[in-house]
C-alpha cells in the first residue's frame, strides 16, 4: 500500500512539474516570433498578404487571453485600395477548464477598429473571392459534401461580444453605387448557448444614424435550428421608429417568418434623405401589420395604415418565386383619403420667386405651353411591364380640391404590361360613376358612364362658376393609340354624349346672346324662362376630330342649336351656336349667333355679325363687357338684325329636346315673325349706370368658365 502511495505521489508531482514547466516554457516564448509563420499560412490559404504590425500576446490563467494588434489583410489586385481589411485590436478570453471536457467557452471577445471594404469590379467579381492555394487540392470525398464529412462538434459559447468602431463599405462596380455602414458599438451578451441573447447596436447607414436594442433567441437555436427562433427588436432613427416582435421557424434558412411589425414615422422624408432616397414631404405615418413569408414571397396581413387624412386597412402580398415578374396583390379598404392633405402643395404664381418669368420671351413660351392641354411627353408605359399587380380597393370617401368622391370601388389588374381597371365605381355629388379602363404599351380604351351627377354643385366646388344648376348624365366610349396623351388624342376614335334635363341657368348667360343686355334683363324673369328643359351634346370622334352630331340647349324662353366640332390634335374649338327666342315676350332681343373658338385651355366666345362689319364699326368685340357697352346694339341696328320695337325679331317654339334626347337628328325649323308685344309686356331698361356693371359681371363669369375648363383639363392630363 505504501508502495502505491509513493507511486501515486510521484505521478502527481511529475504532472505538476510538467505543467509548471509547460507554463514556464509558454511564458518564456515570444509569440511575436510566430507572426511571420501565421502570415505565411494565411497566404497559402487565401493568396493574400496578412500583416501583423502590432504585438501578439498570450496571457495564461484559468481563463487564458490572446490579443493581437495592428492587423491588415490585402485586397484583390484590382481593388480600389490596397487593403481589404484593417484591424486595430482583437482580444479573446477563453475558459481553460471546460476545454478538458470539450466545451469551448469564450468569456469575452473584443473587436476594435475594423475597417472592411467589400466591393465588386465591372464584371461583378467580388474581392472576397480568393485564390485557394494549397487548400485547392483538398477536396471532399466524391459524392459527399464537405460539410457532411465534418463533425460540428460542441458549439462554442460566447458570453460577451464587444465591437467598437467598425466600418464596412460596399462598392458596386457595375452600378457605381456605394453603401457604408458604421457601428459605433455592438454589444452582445448571453450566459450560455441555451440562453437568450441581449443585443445593442448604434451606428449609421450612409448618413442615417440609427440605434437598435433587443432580445434574440439562443445562439444554439440560431446555429443548429430545430426550434422557432424568437426575436424582439426596437430600431430608431431620426423621424422613424421600427418595432419587431415574433418568431422565425427556420432561422438558418430565413423561412417561417411570423413577425408583428409597426412603424412610427414622424418624418419619413428626412429619414429617407439621410439614407440616400429622395421622397416628397410625407405627413406623420403609422403602419402596423403581421409579416409572413408564404411560399415564394412575403405578405403583410392585418395591415393598418394611418396618416393625416388617411386610414387604410387590409392585406399586401408580393410573390417573387415561380412567376415571370414580381406579383403584387393588394386588398385594401379605407374610410377616408384626403389627397389635399397628402399631396404636396402646388406653387401658386404669387409664390414663385420674383423675376422667374421676367423676360418677355419666357412669358410667351410659358403661355404657349399652357395653351396645350394634352402633354406631349412620352408616357412611361414600359414601367407597366416591371411587375404584375392585382388590387381591390374600397374607399368610403376621397377628397381632392375639397371635392368629395364617395363609395369608391375598383378592381385593378396589371398583367404583362396590360392595365385593366374593371370596374371603377364611385358616387360624385349624388350621381353614380361607372368606368372601365384598358391601357397597354400603346393603346387606351375608356368606357365612362356618369348618371345623375349634380354639375351645379361641382362647378361651385371647382370655383368655376355658379351660372347654372342641375344634374347631368355623361357617356363616353373612346379608343386611342400613341406613346403620349397628345398622340392618343390626335388619333382618338369613339363617341361622347352629355345630357342634362331640369335645372336652372343664370339669366346673364342668356343675355350675352342679345344685342342689348340692358333691355334683355327684364325678359328673362318670367316663369320658365330660366328653366333648362334639356341640354344634349353628342359627338362622334374619328381620327382626333370630334364632330358635333347633336348640340341642343333649350330653356323655357329660348333654344340654342350648335354645329361644328373640336380638333383634338391641336386642342382647338370650332363651334357655332345659333340661339332662338321661343316667346313673343322676348321680341326685343336680337338673338345673335355665337362663334366658339380658341383652344380648350383658352376658349373664346364671339358674336357672329358677318365678320368685318364689327371691326369696321365698333372695333373688336370679344367679351361681355364689349357687348354691354352698346357696341352690338349699334351694329345690330346697322345690319338689321334687331330693333327697338323688335319688329324684325323672330321666334322659334319648336321642341328640339324631343329628337335630341331620343338620339335622332335635329332639324332646324323655320323661324316665325309674330306680332309685336303689347306695351304691357315690356319693361323699361335699367339705369345706364348698371350696363357696364352687368357686362363686367358676365365677362368675369365667362372668363372663369373658360379658365376653369382649361385648368380642369390640364389637371386631368397632368399639365
Amino acid at each position: 500500500m505504501k508502495t502505491w502511495m509513493k507511486i501515486l505521489s510521484g505521478i502527481i508531482i511529475l504532472v505538476v512539474a510538467v505543467a509548471v514547466a509547460g507554463i514556464a516554457i509558454l511564458k518564456s516564448i515570444d509569440f511575436n516570433e510566430y507572426r511571420g509563420l501565421i502570415a505565411e499560412k494565411v497566404k497559402e490559404s487565401t493568396g493574400r498578404d496578412l500583416t501583423i504590425r502590432g504585438s501578439l500576446d498570450l496571457e495564461l490563467s484559468l481563463s487564458p487571453a490572446v490579443a493581437v494588434e495592428g492587423v491588415t489583410f490585402a485586397n484583390a489586385s484590382w481593388g480600389s485600395r490596397k487593403e481589404m481589411a484593417s484591424l486595430k485590436r482583437l482580444a479573446a478570453e477563453v475558459e481553460l477548464l471546460p476545454l478538458l471536457s470539450g466545451d469551448v467557452r469564450i468569456k469575452r471577445l473584443v473587436l476594435e477598429g475594423l475597417d472592411l471594404l467589400v466591393e465588386t469590379d465591372a464584371k461583378g467579381r467580388g474581392n472576397w473571392e480568393m485564390a485557394s492555394g494549397q487548400e485547392a487540392s483538398k477536396a471532399s470525398p466524391a459524392g459527399k459534401p464537405e460539410s457532411a464529412s465534418r463533425s460540428t462538434g460542441t458549439l462554442p459559447v460566447v458570453q460577451r461580444v464587444r465591437i467598437k468602431d467598425l466600418s464596412v463599405t460596399y462598392k458596386d462596380g457595375q452600378k457605381g453605387k456605394e453603401t457604408s455602414l458604421r457601428l459605433d458599438y455592438l454589444d452582445l451578451r448571453a450566459d450560455n448557448a441555451d440562453a437568450p441573447m441581449v443585443i445593442g447596436i448604434g451606428g449609421t447607414v450612409n448618413d442615417l444614424t440609427f440605434k437598435a436594442d433587443g432580445r434574440l433567441g439562443p445562439i444554439k437555436t440560431l446555429v443548429q435550428g430545430g426550434a422557432p427562433y424568437p426575436l424582439t427588436m426596437a430600431i430608431s432613427a431620426p423621424g422613424l421608429v421600427l418595432n419587431i416582435e415574433g418568431v422565425i421557424a427556420e432561422p438558418r434558412q430565413g423561412k417561417g417568418i411570423d413577425l408583428k411589425v409597426s412603424v412610427d414615422g414622424s418624418d419619413i422624408a428626412a429619414a429617407a434623405k439621410a439614407a440616400g432616397v429622395s421622397l416628397p414631404n410625407i405627413p406623420p405615418v403609422r403602419l402596423s401589420g403581421r409579416l409572413k413569408d408564404p411560399k415564394g414571397g412575403y405578405s403583410l396581413d392585418n395591415l393598418a395604415l394611418s396618416a393625416s387624412g388617411v386610414d387604410v386597412s387590409g392585406r399586401v402580398a408580393v410573390k417573387l418565386v415561380g412567376v415571370a415578374r414580381p406579383r403584387l396583390d393588394l386588398d385594401l379598404k379605407a374610410s377616408t383619403i384626403d389627397l389635399d392633405t397628402l399631396l404636396p402643395k402646388q406653387e401658386t404664381p404669387s409664390q414663385k420667386p420674383a423675376g422667374s418669368t421676367s423676360q418677355a420671351g419666357s412669358k410667351s413660351s410659358q403661355k404657349s405651353k399652357s395653351a396645350r392641354v394634352f402633354p406631349g411627353e412620352p408616357l412611361q408605359l414600359d414601367a407597366l411591364k416591371a411587375a404584375d399587380v392585382r388590387m381591390k380597393l374600397s374607399v368610403k370617401r376621397v377628397l381632392h380640391n375639397k371635392i368629395p368622391i364617395d363609395d369608391i370601388n375598383l378592381n385593378l389588374v396589371l398583367d404583362g404590361g396590360r392595365l385593366s381597371v374593371k370596374p371603377l365605381k364611385a358616387v360624385v355629388n349624388g350621381g353614380t360613376v361607372n368606368a372601365n379602363v384598358f391601357l397597354d404599351a400603346s393603346a387606351l380604351t375608356l368606357d365612362l358612364d356618369v348618371r345623375n351627377t349634380d354639375y351645379g354643385v361641382l362647378l361651385r366646388q371647382l370655383k368655376l362658376t355658379d351660372i347654372a344648376t342641375g344634374k347631368v348624365d355623361v357617356k363616353i366610349n373612346i379608343q386611342g393609340r400613341g406613346n403620349s396623351v397628345r398622340a392618343i388624342m390626335a388619333g382618338l376614335n369613339g363617341k361622347a354624349r352629355v345630357v342634362t334635363q331640369g335645372g336652372k341657368i343664370d339669366s346673364g348667360l342668356l343675355n350675352i346672346m342679345s344685342s342689348d343686355i340692358s333691355a334683355a334683363l327684364p325678359f328673362f324673369n318670367s316663369k320658365g324662362d330660366k328653366e333648362i328643359r334639356c341640354g344634349v351634346f353628342d359627338f362622334d370622334i374619328q381620327g382626333g376630330q370630334a364632330k358635333a352630331k347633336t348640340l341642343v340647349f333649350e330653356t323655357g324662353g329660348m333654344s340654342m342649336i350648335g354645329t361644328g366640332g373640336i380638333n383634338l390634335k391641336n386642342a382647338t374649338l370650332d363651334l357655332r351656336l345659333d340661339p332662338r327666342a321661343k316667346k313673343v315676350s322676348l321680341l326685343k332681343l336680337a338673338m345673335l349667333p355665337l362663334n366658339v373658338g380658341g383652344t380648350l385651355a383658352e376658349p373664346s366666345v364671339l358674336p357672329d355679325m358677318g365678320g368685318a362689319a364689327i371691326g369696321a364699326v365698333t372695333g373688336a368685340i370679344s367679351t361681355a363687357k364689349d357687348i354691354a357697352s352698346g357696341g352690338l346694339s349699334a351694329v345690330g341696328s346697322l345690319v338689321g338684325v334687331g330693333g327697338k320695337d323688335g319688329s324684325k325679331s323672330t321666334i322659334d317654339d319648336t321642341d328640339y329636346c324631343k329628337p335630341a334626347l331620343a338620339g335622332k337628328a335635329v332639324v332646324r325649323s323655320k323661324q316665325k315673325t309674330p306680332q309685336a308685344p303689347s306695351s304691357s309686356s315690356s319693361s323699361s331698361p335699367p339705369p345706364a349706370g348698371n350696363q357696364t356693371a352687368t357686362g363686367s359681371t358676365m365677362d368675369k363669369k365667362l372668363d372663369n368658365i373658360g379658365k376653369g375648363i382649361g385648368g380642369a383639363l390640364k389637371g386631368l392630363f397632368g399639365k
